[in-house]
């Protein structure tokens, strides 16, 4: 169990890092690459969490 919630934290933890590197990286240069971090970074979060 310990484990597990473990994993599903730092699982949590790299989604909302790739989802602030995406944004930096839209607010900064404002081209695709920082909209496709935020879209695989959301669907993948999508696909675990529902």
């Amino acid at each position: 169990f310990r484990e597990e919630g473990f994993d599903r934290f730092r699982f949590q933890h790299s989604m909302s890092f790739l989802f602030e590197i995406g944004d930096h990286t839209l607010r900064d240069s404002g081209n695709g690459f920082g909209w496709f971090v935020l879209g695989m970074s959301s669907a993948m979060g999508n696909s675990v969490f529902l």
